[in-house]
Order: C-alpha cells, then structure tokens, then sequence
C-alpha cells in the first residue's frame, strides 16, 4: 500500500492491525507492505475530515517446484 498524500490532509483514516494491535497513518510516499493472510487481518479506520489517497498492489506467488528434483531420474 502506497500513501500518496500526507497525513496532515485528512484526520481518522488509520491503518490498523489487529494482532499484534498497531495503528499507522504514514508518510506521503511511504510504502507498507504485508502478506495477505488471516495473520494480518486489517482495516482502515473512518475517515472524518480530508480525503486519504493510497494505491493497491497484490501479487499472488505461485510455487514452481517440480517433485522430481533436477537430474533424479536420468
């Protein structure tokens, strides 16, 4: 998660983690970045004055390991 503009223009608006508990309101520029799992369940608080901008990624890994390891049945 990328926040593009500065905390300073919008109150509320908090990325929150819930285990361990942590709140963020990062820097303009800032870059956060976690693994998409039930281990890092998250949320952003309401917004209540100001306009909050940040840009979403997501990038899924997909394993390419093969069973058979590299020369085992030559």
């Amino acid at each position: 998660m990328l926040f593009l503009n500065d905390p300073d223009e919008y109150s509320g608006g908090a990325l929150y983690f819930e285990e361990p508990s942590l709140e963020l309101r990062p820097a303009q520029g800032a870059l956060v970045a976690f693994p998409a799992t039930r281990d890092f369940m998250h949320g952003v608080r309401k917004i209540e004055h100001g306009e909050r901008y940040t840009a979403l990624a997501r990038r899924s890994v997909v394993s390419t390991a093969q069973s058979d390891p590299v020369g085992a049945s030559q």
